[in-house]
Formats: structure tokens, C-alpha cells, sequence
């Protein structure tokens, strides 16, 4: 016997019959729940632990934002060496102890929580750390924002590098971590004089339509930041 049910639900739904168990119909970006029960010659079993488990995705419509207001989940070890946001893609370049990861309170933008680029060093060096979204579709008239902060002030006055990057995944999908090396540099965004005040930045994705992975990567370590409310949205018309 098989149970399920939406994280927001509170009834279950019983699936009777021998294992595997094929569901259709689930919602796409839905956490579900599972727990099984085992059918023995003299009755039933004990009910296994709920386990839970994110329903696949659709491409996503733009517009789309991620404000890191949920919990990471745990890397699998090959999309991800990190705790990452649901459907996201955290790679930690193993350098200089840099890498992404949740950050909650004051630190945040909006909400109660956002992503920090931090090292438990506070040395600086050179790095590759990416955060790679969900595969979204373009229609080649889109930007994407985000917001940067340094996480304390006496780091004040730091310069940073922020390459967003962009992958066409139309005829295929990255599969592993090692696949950064199909992005191609859609900005190289320069960060003079950080502080402690979030920026806004924004990059222009005019030259890429159809289901695409964006990326933000990171190839300098300065410090601990911060980063927020990162959205893919339709240009602005130009003013008349």
C-alpha cells in the first residue's frame, strides 16, 4: 500500500497493488509526501516514516523570481556539492572555502532569507562558484535582476565580479556538475565599492529565447555577501 499527499494537503491518497507504482497527474513544483505499507501473509505491516520527495518541473514562464525563502535541500553529488534551492544547481569550486549557501535574518534583501557567497577564512582568492536556476523559457525580450550587499561593513569599499551566464538547454539538459562548460557569458557585471546597502543589478538576455539555465558565478573571494530576489523578467520599454 502506497500513501501520498501535497505538502499543503491533509488527506492522503491510497494506492493499493504491487511495487512500482506509476502517479500521474501531480502538480509540478510540489513537495509530496510518501509512505508505503507492506502487505504480509497475516496482515498488514507498520507504516514506513513519511519520506518526501519534489515533483518534476515544466520549463518555467517568466515572470520568475527566487527569494531563497525556503529551506536548501541537500546536494545529490552531481548537480550539486552544496545545499541548494529547490530545482537550482549549487556548485562549490572548492577554493579558498567560498561557496553559496542559506543565510536568514537582517542579511536578507526581502523576506527572512537570502543566499550568501561566505568562507569561514575571510581570506580572498579566486574561486568558481555557480548558482544555476531552474530551466526557464525566453522569449528573447528579458532581463535578469538581483540584488548584492556585503554581509558586514568592515568589508566595505570590496570590489566584485559577478559573471551571469546562460546555457540554451532546448535539445538537451545539463546532467552534471562538469557541464558549466556549456555557458556561455551573457554579462560580466563589475561591483565597485560594495557596502553593507543592497545593489540592484541587471543583466540583458535579449540574445537567448526558448528553455535556458542562467547562472550566477563567482570567480573572486571578498569577503562574505549577500544575495537576493533574483527574478527573470520581461525588458522595460524603452522610454518614448
Amino acid at each position: 500500500v502506497l500513501e501520498y499527499r501535497a505538502e499543503n494537503e491533509t488527506q492522503w491518497t491510497q494506492l493499493i497493488g504491487t511495487s512500482p507504482f506509476s502517479i500521474e497527474n501531480l502538480s509540478h513544483l510540489t513537495k509530496y509526501y510518501f509512505k508505503a505499507t507492506s502487505v504480509c501473509t497475516d496482515g498488514y505491516s507498520i507504516v514506513s516514516q513519511p519520506q518526501h520527495f519534489f515533483s518534476p518541473y515544466a520549463p518555467l514562464p517568466v515572470p520568475y523570481t527566487q527569494n531563497f525563502e525556503e529551506p536548501f535541500v541537500a546536494a545529490d553529488g552531481i548537480t550539486s556539492n552544496r545545499s541548494t534551492p529547490v530545482y537550482w544547481w549549487n556548485i562549490d569550486g572548492v577554493s579558498f572555502g567560498y561557496f553559496f549557501q542559506s543565510t536568514f535574518g537582517s542579511y536578507a534583501h526581502s523576506g527572512t532569507s537570502c543566499v550568501g557567497h561566505s568562507s569561514n577564512s575571510n581570506a580572498t582568492g579566486s574561486c568558481s562558484d555557480w548558482l544555476i536556476s531552474p530551466v526557464i523559457n525566453l522569449s528573447g525580450n528579458e532581463q535578469m535582476k538581483y540584488y548584492i550587499r556585503l554581509a558586514y561593513s568592515y568589508s566595505d569599499g570590496r570590489t566584485l565580479t559577478i559573471d551571469v551566464m546562460a546555457c540554451d538547454v532546448s535539445q538537451s539538459d545539463i546532467q552534471s556538475m562538469s557541464d558549466t562548460s556549456r555557458f556561455t557569458l551573457v554579462s560580466r557585471i563589475r561591483h565597485d565599492d560594495l557596502t553593507t546597502d543592497y545593489q540592484e543589478a541587471v543583466a540583458a538576455l535579449a540574445d537567448y529565447s526558448g528553455p535556458t539555465r542562467i547562472a550566477l558565478a563567482v570567480r573572486q573571494g571578498v569577503e562574505n555577501l549577500n544575495l537576493d530576489d533574483i527574478s527573470v523578467e520581461a525588458e522595460p520599454p524603452c522610454p518614448p
